[in-house]
């Protein structure tokens, strides 16, 4: 295999190429160190989807609640169409849930190997998680419910009520999506003990709290996999970065797109593959990783848009 690095230099109006020899090991020292900062970039964007899709299901409810303010006594359309909106919110959030923890698994798999002690110990945590929180469990039934049996919104109510002193002049409005239990109960594929929990409460579960908690778990969860992931990304990030500011300048000449090429002379159509040593995933990954986020509290805050009177 022959390896070069290579980049371009404008002179009189035309950019002409300029490249040096490499080593093989140099060159797939560098493609495996943006393989891996593209999967950490990735394995952050995933949970940015996730968010995303969270603060659309939230976003629908305050305005669904806003419209109730404006149109009180909605049809019987109207409100099947809210419910709608509602679900597919939900099957949305859910999908993007599944689509993130099995790929996180994907991930730790490619970065440590199957069945790593990484991806036991996180393993451990999703565990843990389904045992001691019920949203987590109920999200988890919720979603499969989606996925083999229904959509997984039974009804939704529309509250009125009295703000809190000093403000008991104000009227607040919010939207209520809930599952009935009974529907849950149709479904086969719901573990017993599942159902046997439900039947101990209300005969209609608020979607609202659980899909909070879910995604409350899940960011903490994300904390965890970066614990393990940060050092590996790093470590490609250094070796990327070096090889970006050695091939930046090739004979004396700072070059433009500097990328990396190897040609294989051991089959005979020479296949080319080719590294650009780009900036993009280098600025993405960090962007993305240094995001602040207030997902850890979001099983106990909640957002208003009430006026109160101090």
């Amino acid at each position: 295999m022959k390896c070069s690095a290579y980049g371009y230099v404008q002179s009189a109006g035309r950019a002409r190429r300029v490249e040096i020899a490499i080593s093989p090991d140099e060159y797939l020292s560098v493609k495996r160190a943006q393989e891996t900062i593209i999967m950490g970039l990735q394995f952050e964007e995933k949970l940015n989807l996730l968010f995303e899709n969270f603060v659309e299901w939230e976003g629908a409810l305050l305005t669904l609640a806003q419209r109730f303010s404006i149109w009180p006594s909605p049809n019987h359309d109207d409100a099947m169409d809210s419910r709608l909106l509602l679900d597919r919110r939900l099957v949305n959030l859910l999908t993007a849930c599944k689509l993130y923890l099995d790929q996180s698994d994907h991930t730790l798999s490619s970065l440590f190997g199957s069945g790593s002690k990484q991806a036991d110990s996180i393993n451990l945590k999703r565990n843990s998680f389904y045992d001691a929180y019920f949203g987590y469990r109920f999200m988890e039934t919720i979603r499969n419910h989606i996925q083999h049996r229904a959509l997984p919104v039974s009804e939704i109510q529309f509250h009125m009520s009295a703000v809190d002193p000093p403000n008991t002049d104000r009227i607040e409005l919010f939207v209520i999506p809930s599952v009935f239990v009974e529907d849950l109960k149709q479904d086969p594929k719901i573990k017993r003990k599942i159902i046997e929990e439900l039947e101990k409460g209300p005969p209609a579960v608020d979607l609202r709290g659980p899909a909070r908690e879910y995604v409350a778990r899940i960011a903490d969860l994300h904390d965890d996999m970066r614990v393990l992931i940060d050092p590996v990304v790093t470590a490609g990030l250094s070796v990327y970065k070096k090889a970006r500011q050695d091939y930046s300048n090739i004979e004396g000449l700072n070059v433009d797109h500097p990328a990396l090429m190897s040609i294989d002379d051991d089959v005979t159509a020479h296949p080319v593959d080719e590294t650009p040593l780009s900036e993009g995933p280098i600025d993405r990954y960090g962007a993305l990783r240094s995001r602040r986020t207030g997902t850890k509290t979001l099983d106990r805050t909640f957002v208003s848009n009430s006026l109160r009177r101090k």
